[in-house]
């Protein structure tokens, strides 16, 4: 049954495995500090697939590991989400989020939707590689320079970008390839 209901060995922390375990700590402080702290993923209201504002990304858009939009028919378990920054009060934006999710048991490479090309985005999470590289807690981690990504077996990569400022998000999105949350060319 559900642990949080039982006050015994199954629910209580052994505090000595937090020592032993220092990396995996690391790794959920940083995921739990990312969501308290990006209004992007922590949205108030369901996700429709629209941009909030024309020229800016859909609030969440979906993707094949080929960079296409998904085919929700075909039985591919790899997939690409993009989450658009969401508004915020003061001046600045959210960061557009993009994870690419690989559940098969084998290295696949996965191609940037042309939606996301010329966002400056850096790794925050690769579930592939060892600590440290694993996850950088502040979504600073390598810069990708490049259209192709290989992802490790049933493994987990995010992309996160840098913020985007409420004054330069037109121009920002000219060069991303969307209008009215709906990609195009590129100028």
């Amino acid at each position: 049954n559900n642990s949080y209901c039982q006050d015994n060995d199954i629910s209580w922390v052994n505090w000595k495995f937090v020592e032993k375990h220092a990396d995996l700590v690391h790794f959920c402080r940083t995921l739990i500090r990312f969501r308290r702290d990006e209004p992007t993923v922590r949205r108030p209201s369901f996700l429709k697939g629209v941009a909030e504002k024309p020229g800016t990304l859909p609030d969440v858009s979906w993707f094949s590991p080929m960079g296409q939009p998904a085919d929700w028919h075909l039985s591919d378990h790899s997939l690409t989400c993009i989450f658009g920054a969401a508004a915020t009060r003061d001046t600045q934006l959210g960061r557009h989020v993009m994870i690419m999710f690989h559940s098969s048991g084998h290295a696949r490479e996965f191609t940037v939707p042309e939606i996301a090309r010329g966002i400056r985005w850096r790794k925050f999470i690769d579930t592939w590689e060892e600590p440290p590289g694993d996850i950088f807690r502040d979504a600073d981690g390598p810069l990708l320079t490049t259209r192709r990504i290989t992802m490790g077996p049933q493994s987990i990569v995010c992309y996160v970008s840098e913020r985007v400022e409420k004054d330069t998000l037109a121009v920002d999105m000219l060069t991303t390839g969307v209008s009215n949350g709906k990609p195009t060319r590129r100028i």
